[in-house]
Parts: structure tokens; sequence; C-alpha cells
């Protein structure tokens, strides 16, 4: 098995800026093989505010998005679907989640009997950022 390779950030596009920055540096990217170092097709971001971030920093700098390399995110935050290229994006239903966390407090603070979901199905949001795999 081939190992991940992880550079964190704090959730923040500069963070994803910073990161893929660091990334790029120990890699390979797309049809730029550099000797001795691995190969990579694809960036998966802990939020959309970092995919951002490393989109900027790929286009900066000529990598471009999704030919060479792969972004998705996760969150599906508004904007995902006006970046350039329009990012992939894994969606979680946030409001569900959030309901049925109040009704599990107001279950436990107050004795009511609400019907609490402990089961959320997150979904990939497909857009222009993904490039099929080779």
């Amino acid at each position: 098995m081939e190992s991940v390779l992880i550079e964190e950030g704090d959730f923040s596009a500069p963070s994803g800026w910073a990161a893929c920055e660091r990334l790029v540096g120990r890699v390979a990217v797309g049809n730029n093989a550099k000797s001795g170092k691995p190969k990579i097709t694809a960036l998966f971001c802990a939020n959309d505010q970092m995919a951002m971030g490393a989109i900027s920093y790929l286009g900066h700098y000529g990598i471009r998005v999704p030919q060479q390399l792969s972004v998705m995110g996760y969150d599906d935050s508004d904007v995902a679907a006006f970046l350039s290229p329009r990012l992939t994006s894994v969606r979680i239903p946030i409001a569900e989640m959030a309901l049925n966390a109040c009704r599990q407090l107001l279950n436990t603070r107050f004795g009511s009997e609400l019907s609490v979901s402990r089961k959320f199905v997150p979904m990939v949001v497909m857009r222009d950022s993904l490039a099929r795999a080779a």
C-alpha cells in the first residue's frame, strides 16, 4: 500500500495555500515528474476553505486543476460551486445534525421525548475539480 502524504493547516484559505506549497515542494505533480519524488494526482482538503487556498496556490504557480492535479474539498460550502474550477466537495447534512443535537439536548435537560436521529449520510457533490483516474 502506498503512503498518504499529509500537510496540516488551520482550516483557513491561507493555511490551504501554505499546506499546498509545502506539499508541492515534496512531490511531483502531474506531468512535471521530478526524480526521486513521489508523484501525486489528487489532493483532498479538510474543508472547502483549505481547498480554495490550495487551488489558488496551484493556479498562481501554473499547475492546472484538474488536468495536472485533482482537488476535492469537504463541507460543500456555498462558494464551492463558484470557484474556478468549480470545487468537488463532500456535503454533510449539517442542518440535520444540528437539529438532532438540539433535540438530544432538550431530551437530556428537560426529559423531552423528541425523536433523535444519529445516522447522517454524507454525499459527494461532483463538479469540475476532479479528473478521471488514469
